[in-house]
């Protein structure tokens, strides 16, 4: 279950940083329920998937 869930994050994060998909869809796909996006969705992203 670990490695299906790590690769889904693989998959998501190298679609984030290869621009296929937003920032808002990323936390979105990777399920995070973040509610203060003080930092910016965009940083919030670059930071999970950091």
């Amino acid at each position: 279950m670990y490695a299906s869930r790590s690769s889904q994050v693989n998959s998501v994060c190298q679609s984030f940083a290869a621009g296929k998909i937003d920032a808002l869809k990323t936390l979105e796909a990777l399920d995070l329920d973040i509610k203060d996006y003080s930092i910016g969705i965009t940083n919030t992203a670059k930071i999970f998937c950091a």
